[in-house]
């Protein structure tokens, strides 16, 4: 845990903190005072701060700008009490004397101040940046001497500001990745401005709330952008962080599940649980299997909320806003969540495109994508394919690709599990560099072997997600009483998870690492019912702007599995090979045996040899015309079957194989239309070569009649309906075992009740033109055909359709059972959704 050592002076200006040591006086001022303020001239000092008497005072010094202390001015030593403020021209500073939740942070400090010097106040004349260069970028009022009210703050001209990243083509330029080049636009009349979202891929919140056309802002409205949070003071913007700092403070949190052990009643499986991580600050959870750890940082990131209690960024109630401030955390789960058949940088530079705004460069990604590999050590990797990589390689892969857009709060979810010694140490080291980098880090793990090196803080969960303890490991090993972090475990039983809870509130631990950081609580917020959702012109662009990057991916992954793609190809190519061995050319049948027998049947009595010649080659032309029909309606129905089994095979596990990634990416505005689409298109590509190679094998060595140009589209679009099939199989399926299973089910019916097999009348026929897509297919096919053909087929029962059915009205038909079967695809993955995140 980073050390606060108290009284200290915290300079807004600088975001320094200034420890203040027994002993010793401070000056402040040009050089050589011990802190130097930059636009003091060197050998003038404006203040002094010295201890006498167990007390703090201020000592103005004879300077030419004046010293105020709760904004009065003094002129001789004054007390300082707890947050005193003081100003000294246009540096702000404030007196910690103890540990606050209202300054702990930057954030926090930011916000106490703003409080502070709203109403009538003397007008202050600071410049607490947001960046050392972000604000120096923004185009500065026009009448220098109309400064900003409050420190850091960006006055607003009447008219209309530019808000972006691209310091160029905007007025305030926040430099962030996540915020769009041009982001948005706010116009002040007045004390009142009005702002808008201008089409950025992040969106515009002010309090909390996505905008969806020109908002009107008042005094006090708070806007987000990107990591960024603005408060408008009637003329002006002022940033509350620049490094985006985040608090986490959970208060309470209680979560039940029904319990099946007692119909109609719930369980406990977290237990009022309060828990505050600062900003810098690693904190284990640990506990027994079945405590309630992965529930409580389901409970934390706002994937699954807990039923109770809240969960505060900043200050900020990340349930009713989970929109606005999912921006700035991320979780690393337990599961791998890249395609292991990609590159490294390759999956990255996916992600990275998914997850930052579309006007992001290729530089600024290969950027973001170096940076990253770099902060996990994988820098001389990033040109493997992700599953060549080991264990610990990819765990800290999946960090880079959660982290990508360098979020300021990390979850992480057991990945040290399963890991050797070694990449535990690293893994936990990483985590203790990212903390270390200014980031808030909560981790859950079983193994303990390095929390004690690395973590600032444990939370100790028993049995029922009862808090038993939170506190540096040290004070653990202490508070339990055991001489290693490994033996708390068995400690835990020794009492009932009740006593250990009751103990854990009256120790002097709860005060200094729960009590003393929570925030003071706010006033009762009424949730949405649900997360906010998109407007309809935002989610198409969303869907409009992943649906190419998804489908070069898909198709990316789909290319790097050289085996699939052979044995994809080789099915083609092996039906192939059959229908052309069994059928040979259906033009040129041996018919004599059939020709003598429908001669027996046509002139009963007379033997064939004593039929004449012309006859004999009426009997066999009959004979050979009715062979090459039957041949012809086996050959188009095993097509048709074949196509429709290519789609459904290649597309059955493709949802449920990939169900984790699909839920991370959800979480990070993943679009289903589009993650859809891209399954459909690249799958149906991959259908579609497949039927081409077999189609064409099979009607070049077999002469199959027909019009040819109909005969493949229909395949074409039979194939396509194969994937809707498979994918809404995978979309239902809750294993890649049952999508597996459910193929030859789904498949049984088509091939039963397509009109070849047994003649359909009644039920069955209304059945199969309903929801029998090779019903379709076939009769499709055979329309085809020339009319003495089908003529032939529909006396012999093989042929339902009537003469206007022809083949564009076929097509039309299987393109609705396409959209059928996508949409019950979409509907079940918008209800796991749902279902995911249903509080």
């Amino acid at each position: 845990m980073p050390e606060d050592r108290f009284p200290y002076l915290f300079a807004f200006s600088s975001r320094q903190r200034h420890p203040l040591e027994s002993g010793r006086s401070i000056d402040f001022g040009g050089p050589p005072a011990d802190v130097v303020l930059d636009d003091v001239p060197a050998g003038r000092l404006l203040f002094r701060l010295k201890r006498e008497g167990g007390e703090w005072f201020l000592e103005p010094l004879p300077t030419d700008g004046a010293v105020t202390v709760d904004h009065l001015p003094v002129q001789q030593p004054v007390p300082l009490t707890h947050l005193a403020l003081i100003q000294a021209r246009r540096h702000v500073f404030v007196f910690v004397k103890r540990d606050d939740p209202r300054v702990s942070t930057t954030f926090a400090a930011n916000r106490w101040l703003i409080s502070q010097l709203r109403g009538p106040a003397p007008d202050l004349r600071q410049s607490l940046t947001l960046t050392d260069t972000a604000w120096q970028s923004a185009r500065q009022p026009e009448h220098p001497d109309a400064s900003p009210e409050f420190p850091g703050a960006f006055e607003l001209p009447v008219g209309q500001v530019l808000i972006g990243r691209d310091a160029g083509r905007t007025d305030l330029c926040l430099p962030d990745i996540r915020v769009s080049r041009v982001h948005a636009w706010i116009s002040r009349t007045g004390n009142v401005a009005t702002i808008g979202d201008l089409k950025s891929a992040n969106g515009t919140f002010v309090d909390g709330q996505r905008i969806r056309g020109p908002t009107l802002i008042r005094d006090g409205s708070e806007i987000q952008i990107g990591p960024y949070n603005l408060v408008f003071t009637g003329t002006a913007l002022c940033p509350l962080s620049h490094k985006r700092e985040v608090q986490l403070a959970a208060r309470d949190l209680t979560c039940r599940v029904p319990d099946h052990e007692h119909r109609g009643r719930s369980k406990l499986i977290l237990d009022g649980v309060s828990l505050v991580v600062r900003p810098r600050e690693l904190v284990c959870v640990l506990g027994p299997s079945g405590c309630g750890k992965s529930t409580l940082l389901s409970a934390l990131s706002a994937r699954r909320p807990a039923d109770e209690g809240s969960v505060m960024l900043n200050g900020e109630d990340l349930y009713a806003h989970f929109e606005a401030l999912k921006q700035n955390l991320a979780v690393v789960p337990q599961q791998e969540t890249l395609h292991d058949m990609l590159r490294l940088d390759a999956a990255l530079r996916y992600t990275a495109r998914l997850r930052l705004p579309s006007d992001t460069s290729g530089t600024e990604i290969e950027s973001c994508v170096s940076a990253m590999l770099e902060a996990v050590r994988l820098s001389e990797h990033r040109a493997t394919r992700i599953r060549r990589l080991s264990g610990g390689q990819r765990k800290r892969a999946g960090w880079a690709n959660e982290a990508i857009c360098n979020p300021s709060l990390i979850f992480v979810d057991e990945v040290t599990s399963g890991l050797d010694e070694l990449s535990d140490r690293e893994m936990m080291e990483l985590s203790r560099k990212m903390a270390d980098d200014g980031k808030t880090v909560v981790l859950v793990t079983h193994r303990v072997g390095y929390v004690e090196q690395t973590c600032h803080l444990v939370a100790v969960l028993a049995a029922g997600g009862v808090l038993a303890f939170v506190g540096p490991p040290a004070e653990a090993l202490a508070y339990f009483g055991v001489s290693r972090l490994g033996e708390v475990y068995r400690c835990l039983q020794s009492r009932r998870p009740a006593e250990w809870k009751q103990r854990f509130r009256e120790s002097i631990q709860y005060q200094r690492y729960v009590e003393q950081r929570l925030p003071a609580q706010a006033a009762p917020k009424t949730l949405p019912s649900s997360r906010a959702r998109k407007s309809r012109s935002q989610e198409f662009r969303a869907a409009a702007r992943q649906l190419p990057l998804l489908v070069r991916r898909y198709l990316a992954i789909l290319l790097a599995d050289k085996g699939m793609l052979a044995m994809m190809l080789g099915q083609s190519l092996l039906i192939a090979w059959l229908l052309i061995w069994v059928f040979g050319d259906i033009s040129r049948p041996d018919v004599e045996a059939e020709a003598k027998r429908v001669a027996d049947i046509a002139a009963p009595g007379v033997a064939w040899s004593e039929l004449l010649p012309e006859s004999q080659a009426e009997f066999r032309q009959e004979a050979s015309q009715a062979a090459t029909a039957a041949l012809t309606a086996k050959i188009l129905f095993l097509l048709a079957i074949s196509c429709l089994w290519f789609g459904c095979n290649n597309a059955a596990k493709e949802i449920v194989k990939e169900r984790t990634i699909f839920r991370q990416e959800r979480d990070v505005g993943l679009n289903v239309v589009s993650y859809y689409g891209s399954k459909l298109i690249v799958l149906g590509a991959a259908s579609i070569l497949q039927s081409t190679l077999l189609y064409a094998g099979v009607r070049l060595f077999t002469q199959l009649g027909g019009d040819g140009w109909s005969q493949y589209a229909l395949l074409s679009l039979v194939s396509l309906t194969g994937v809707a099939i498979g994918l809404a199989i995978s979309a239902l399926a809750d294993s890649e075992d049952v999508a597996v299973t459910m193929v030859p089910v789904s498949l049984i019916p088509q091939i039963v009740l397509a009109g070849i097999l047994a003649p359909l009348a009644g039920a069955t026929r209304g059945l199969a033109q309903l929801v029998i897509s090779a019903y379709w297919g076939y009769q499709g096919l055979v329309r085809t055909l020339a009319s003495s053909v089908q003529d032939r087929l529909r006396d012999a029962g093989n042929m339902d359709l009537g003469a206007e059915w022809d083949s564009a009205r076929v097509g039309s038909v299987l393109v609705a059972h396409i959209l059928v079967f996508a949409i019950v695809s979409l509907v079940t993955l918008r209800l796991r959704d749902n279902k995911e995140n249903r509080r």
